[in-house]
């Protein structure tokens, strides 16, 4: 982002909102400027030809919209979708401080927490262990990172298209 009022009257705003579960966490932070500035520079690099062809044709804006432009910006709407889903994935602070329910937290306050109870009890023998605490630990993280490694494959042809196209207005 470019500008933040802060932490506390972000706090605030979000709370006042009601962004204190899950799915409030990935609406309130739906729209983000760049993902927005990305989108807008694609759209704004389609030609006015086709959208006026379509209006001749009967469709209105909305039809416009749905039928023109979103079928041409697959590769704008694949890299907005990627730069979203990595920003909630690794999403570590925000989940931390808002979401209340221990039950919705995401994977990664998950790791956080089992991290920190595993490393620092005290009851638990750490000589009892077939090996090092910290290979768990780094399995651990591995694991959380093997989602991510399997879906950005499939979108990373998309993902270059779209970020040379909607970044660079000819």
């Amino acid at each position: 982002m470019w500008f933040s009022a802060g932490l506390i009257p972000s706090f605030l705003n979000y709370k006042m909102f009601g962004v204190d579960f899950r799915w409030g966490i990935v609406y309130g932070f739906g729209v983000q400027a760049f993902n927005v500035i990305l989108l807008r520079n694609y759209f704004s690099g389609v030609s006015k030809e086709i959208e006026e062809a379509a209006i001749v044709d009967g469709a209105n804006e909305f039809q416009v919209l749905t039928n023109v432009y979103l079928p041409m910006s697959k590769s704008a709407l694949a890299t907005v979708t990627l730069f979203y889903a990595l920003s909630r994935w690794n999403g570590y602070f925000w989940n931390l401080i808002l979401v209340n329910n221990n039950i919705e937290h995401p994977l990664q306050v998950y790791l956080r927490r089992y991290l920190t109870d595993f490393l620092t009890d005290e009851n638990a023998s750490i000589s009892d262990l077939p090996y090092s605490p910290y290979s768990y630990m780094y399995a651990m993280i591995v694991m959380s990172i093997i989602p991510i490694m399997i879906v950005y494959p499939y979108l990373q042809r998309y993902f270059a298209k779209g970020v040379n196209v909607g970044g660079v207005k000819e």
